[in-house]
Parts: structure tokens; C-alpha cells; sequence
């Protein structure tokens, strides 16, 4: 499951997902300092278990060709919905997923 959450409402307990840095700019939005609007957005980790555990890693060679499978994979899972939504209400987007 995909998270998707603007960073004026992160709170202390988001940071495992969303990370401590992102958490502290949205402590400073809402004290009222200027910071700029943004969204934060955790990555899909059923697909890349799923993925992940579908390769094998073995020798030098055959990890090569899985983090070749694994890049073409990762790059061919569509952005959620969602996503675009956000991101469209803060400027032009021709593509989420570039």
C-alpha cells in the first residue's frame, strides 16, 4: 500500500515511514513558519517484496541481470492515482512516473 500525506500533516509517529527530516518541516508549517508545500510518499512494499523475492541473487553475474529485471520492473509499476492528484494541485506535471 502506497501512503500519500501532504507534510503539514506529519507527526512525530511518521517518521519510521516518512522519515525524520520530512516530520521536522512539517513541525514548522504548523507553527507557522513559511516552508513550502509538499507531499510526502512511502514506497509500495508489497510490489517490491513481491519483486524482490522473485530474483535470484546469487553470483556476480546473474545479480547484474536481476538488478537489470528488477530496475525494468520497478520502472514499469504505474504511480497511483493519487499520486497525480497531489501532485497536480501543485503545478504543471506531464508525467509522475519519470
Amino acid at each position: 500500500m502506497v501512503e500519500i500525506l501532504p507534510i503539514k500533516h506529519l507527526r512525530n509517529e511518521d517518521a519510521p515511514y516518512f522519515g525524520s527530516l520530512n516530520v521536522s518541516l512539517g513541525k514548522l508549517q504548523q507553527s507557522g513558519l513559511s516552508v513550502a508545500e509538499g507531499i510526502v510518499v512511502s514506497p509500495p512494499h508489497l510490489k517490491l517484496k513481491t519483486t524482490i523475492e522473485h530474483l535470484y541473487f546469487g553470483s556476480r553475474e546473474v545479480f547484474e541481470q536481476s538488478l537489470t529485471l528488477f530496475k525494468k520492473e520497478i520502472e514499469s509499476t504505474p504511480a497511483p492515482q493519487v499520486l497525480g492528484k497531489e501532485v497536480g494541485k501543485n503545478g504543471k506535471i506531464n508525467q509522475v512516473n519519470e
